[in-house]
């Protein structure tokens, strides 16, 4: 078995919004070289590019940054189609494009390899309300058989990379043919992109300013994310629902360009094991949330199957965290459960939570409505936000104010403190911004609680309340 036919019989389907943004972090790695040096001469020549050192190392750059892409998609899911900007604005020279990618290289390798039948190409077009409207949507691509014939390292007479393609039988073996695996690593290279970011009034990324905790912020971070790597975090599921579980809808919280929303990504158990901090508004006093790692992303109803070093594991979460923070600034205890309203039936609580976060982050009125089919029978969107500000009045000074970035440094602090308690103590714990996973046993979940409070406590001068989730092992013995 090769790349090319490691999904063989899989039908490829066009389903435009099934893709993945390409990362201007990622390469081929060097054992590639045998297929990239031959095609960027290709494109020097049919381009009419004088051939110094300078313009071969931007196009080697740009191609092998395309084809890193191309294949890193094919191997998780054959059918998406990698998203590629081919506007002068999106390679600007920033700390995020670490490899200096250019507009004008970008483009001539891209067509070059359209040209070639190397990929197949769904032109973009543009529309002012974003990506997630019709007509709104940027150039894709995904690779063709001949792409991956080309990449196959059985052509190459030296074998480079032989054992690091072996085929596998299952997932557990780590088999190449699985991007989920630690040899997977062996065919990309990725450059560091900076672990404390800074995104302005418009939410694009721009150059971390000094702080007089950056430096702080920074060693701690890298420190945790040493720990996570001497690590290996897994999915304890079936490997047939893998790629269901690792397909989510994707964000724009995680700060990197070109990322958009109303589109399925996917995510790497291999790469995507470490962490970065996200500020908001040009100003470390907004955001600072701790991004990155895939368990964050999947679907909540599968955090319950991830292990660390194949241990289970259980999860404890800070209970109704963004208004018990607003509760704890005004020195006032939080109601037991900041979602349930007296008068509205408790079926309606996930409504009522999304309504009030929504209240909390908003910066003026205007904000979404639900359907009319998922309100209660007789009452309005304006008459469920009337009942929410009722219950917390003694908060509700700060609704639509725009406080959710400051709520948001607060309790990313608290999640540090946390991190950094536990780790000294011989402990890996997860963030998923309000909650924690450790691996399970009553010393560790108890010991995690403690910790929870006291950062709580330090940072709010309150400890905030505590809910365990089930394991998946308990709800096996109940059923």
């Amino acid at each position: 078995m090769t790349i090319a036919d490691a999904d063989a019989g899989s039908e490829t389907v066009d389903d435009l919004h099934n893709g993945k943004w390409a990362d201007l972090s990622l390469q081929l790695s060097n054992v590639f070289d045998f297929v990239v040096d031959p095609m960027v001469d290709q494109v020097i020549d049919a381009e009419g590019i004088t051939r110094n050192r300078t313009n071969l190392r931007n196009q080697k750059n740009a191609l092998s940054f395309l084809i890193a892409n191309l294949l890193q998609l094919h191997l998780m899911d054959a059918s998406a189609y990698c998203r590629v900007d081919r506007s002068n604005g999106f390679y600007r020279s920033s700390p995020y494009n670490p490899f200096r990618i250019g507009a004008r290289a970008l483009r001539r390798c891209f067509d070059f390899l359209r040209d070639n039948g190397f990929i197949e190409v769904r032109g973009g077009n543009f529309n002012r309300s974003g990506e997630g409207s019709p007509g709104g949507l940027v150039t894709r691509c995904r690779a063709q058989t001949s792409l991956l014939v080309a990449l196959d390292p059985s052509e190459t007479e030296e074998g480079e990379i032989g054992e690091a393609v072996s085929p596998g039988i299952t997932r557990n073996t780590n088999s190449i043919n699985d991007i989920n695996s630690i040899q997977s690593l062996s065919l990309f290279r990725r450059a560091p992109l900076p672990i404390i970011r800074m995104k302005n009034e418009n939410k694009d990324l721009i150059e971390t300013p000094e702080h007089p905790d950056l430096n702080r912020m920074t060693t701690d971070l890298a420190r945790i994310n040493d720990y996570l790597e001497d690590h290996w975090i897994d999915l304890c599921i079936p490997d047939a629902e893998l790629p269901q579980a690792l397909t989510n809808q994707e964000t724009n919280e995680d700060g990197l360009p070109g990322q958009r929303i109303n589109s399925r990504s996917h995510l790497n158990l291999a790469t995507q094991r470490t962490l970065y901090r996200v500020f908001n508004y040009a100003s470390f006093d907004h955001g600072g949330r701790f991004y990155g790692g895939w368990w964050q992303q999947i679907k909540s109803k599968y955090r319950k199957f991830i292990t660390i070093n194949w241990h289970p594991v259980s999860e404890i979460d800070f209970s109704s965290m963004q208004p018990a923070i607003l509760y704890a600034l005004e020195g006032i205890p939080a109601p037991e459960d900041a979602y349930v309203v007296d008068g509205i039936p408790s079926e309606y609580r996930d409504l009522l939570k999304k309504i009030l976060l929504q209240i909390i982050n908003a910066a003026d009125e205007h904000m979404r409505a639900p359907r009319r089919e998922e309100l209660p029978e007789g009452m309005s969107f304006r008459g469920l936000k009337d009942a929410l500000r009722a219950k917390h009045s003694a908060i509700s000074r700060h609704f639509n104010s725009g406080i959710g970035t400051r709520i948001q440094r607060i309790d990313s602090d608290i999640a540090e403190t946390v991190m950094l308690t536990m780790m000294e103590e011989g402990q890996l714990v997860l963030p998923v911004h309000d909650s924690f996973i450790v691996r399970s046993s009553d010393e560790n979940v108890e010991r995690l609680k403690e910790v929870m409070r006291e950062a709580s406590a330090h940072h709010l001068n309150q400890e905030l309340n505590l809910t365990l989730d089930p394991e998946w092992m308990d709800e096996l013995v109940t059923e």
